[in-house]
């Protein structure tokens, strides 16, 4: 008898969070957490963001689309997943460069901060080298959000309590290989350099990017998307290659 009461109340506690979270009582994005969790990890200050952690977002060049979309920094942040050393180049007054190197691996890779946009999309310049001549040159879209996962309690009852910070995915978009030049977010406007890498001065026997400033505008917005400790984000403004 027992066991059929307490098979019986877990039952009835699975049963009310699926209907909780069917019906939006705490959907992603909410900023139910964001007073507890606060802003553990930076991209533009230690303890930074793990490259690991943006190269898992990112799309691998032999693939389309997207396919990994949203990372709870709260766990992966120190995870053996996500581990490695961290270095950190230092350029000028903009956002410092940060990467990792897998051990005994050619190949990195890395971002650098660029900017947020007013509805709270950051925008990150990420480099990825396989260890051969390429170079590859990105940018990627992406929102920081709180809301709340499964649990366990010591009763066996299902709580959706679980503070999560997620860094969610939005897009990406090539540069091309070794692409170099100027990156700044003003607003919701989004310009992108002339190329100054090595295909530019190739002569036109590679595959750079446009010889020419271009203006994107990024007015995507996105229910709780969070600054992410914007105060401290002053270095960003300009963006060079690595």
């Amino acid at each position: 008898m027992n066991c059929t009461a307490s098979a019986f109340r877990i039952a009835v506690s699975v049963c009310a969070v699926l209907f909780l979270l069917a019906c939006g009582a705490a959907p992603q994005g909410s900023n139910i957490l964001v007073e507890s969790v606060g802003w553990p990890y930076s991209f533009v200050q230690a303890p930074f963001v793990h490259p690991r952690i943006v190269e898992d977002l990112s799309t691998w060049l032999s693939d389309g689309g997207d396919q990994v979309v949203a990372i709870n920094l709260l766990d992966a942040q120190g995870s053996n997943r996500y581990s490695g050393s961290i270095g950190v180049n230092e350029i000028d007054e903009r956002c410092p460069y940060v990467y990792w190197e897998p051990a005994g691996e050619r190949g990195e890779f890395g971002y650098q901060y660029v900017g947020m946009t007013e509805p709270r999309v950051h925008v990150l310049h990420t480099s990825s080298w396989g260890g051969g001549s390429g170079v590859f040159k990105r940018l990627m879209l992406l929102t920081i959000t709180s809301d709340a996962g499964i649990d366990w309690n010591e009763q066996a009852v299902l709580q959706d309590d679980r503070e999560r910070l997620l860094v969610n995915k939005l897009g990406e978009f090539g540069l091309g290989d070794r692409w170099d030049g100027d990156l700044r977010v003003a607003g919701n406007t989004l310009t992108i350099g002339r190329d100054r890498g090595w295909f530019s001065v190739s002569g036109g026997t590679g595959g750079g990017g446009p010889d020419y400033e271009r203006a994107v505008t990024i007015d995507v917005r996105r229910s709780g998307a969070l600054d992410f400790g914007a105060p401290e984000y002053a270095c960003s403004g300009t963006s060079g290659g690595q």
